[in-house]
């Protein structure tokens, strides 16, 4: 009944590792001042908000699922870029992206726990602390893997690996089911 809940765990830890070092990316080759990243900050958090009422509307045409599985596609190619930054005005260029792909990290899971246990509201609700733990530890084991290999940019594709690998759990759902064999 939870099949949404593994993806939902990358979904997560790809967003939370984003977090763990967001004021800071390619810091080896940059270091952006506090009001560089407070405006950051405050510009992405502005652009969340009409992107979770797209992503609502995404939901309803087709599916959470579906909604879900495009937001990390959108947020791994952010990441990908976010690999490249060398200038804070680079992470601004790519700030429509980051929001798109965060909006639906942050606002769709939860809804897609309430469809799947309907008869049990509080379990439902209760998952969401349980699925920002899990991300927490994979992106805890994803930022260490990042940086060992080669720093922070690397750190960035390890958020796009773990985006595209929701995205794919989200597909494999989302195949039709096969047709069962006929018995003679």
């Amino acid at each position: 009944r939870l099949r949404v809940a593994a993806p939902s765990y990358f979904a997560q830890s790809g967003y939370e590792l984003d977090g763990t070092f967001a004021p800071r990316p390619g810091a080896a080759r940059f270091d952006p001042n506090w009001w560089g990243a407070a405006s950051l900050s405050g510009l992405l958090a502005a652009l969340e908000i009409p992107f979770m009422l797209v992503w609502a509307r995404v939901a309803n045409w087709k599916s959470i699922n579906f909604a879900l599985m495009l937001a990390l596609l959108v947020y791994a190619i952010y990441a990908v870029l976010m690999s490249f930054a060398s200038a804070p005005w680079h992470l601004y260029a790519i700030a429509v992206l980051n929001s798109c792909g965060a909006a639906a990290v942050l606002s769709l899971p939860v809804t897609a726990f309430q469809d799947l246990m309907e008869d049990r509201p509080g379990l439902a609700t209760s998952l969401v602390p349980v699925m920002s733990f899990t991300g927490s530890l994979i992106s805890s084991a994803g930022f260490a893997l990042g940086t060992w290999i080669t720093g922070y940019s690397s750190t960035a594709l390890v958020i796009a690996a773990l985006c595209l690998t929701g995205a794919a759990g989200l597909f494999w759902l989302e195949r039709p089911a096969a047709a069962p064999a006929d018995a003679p």
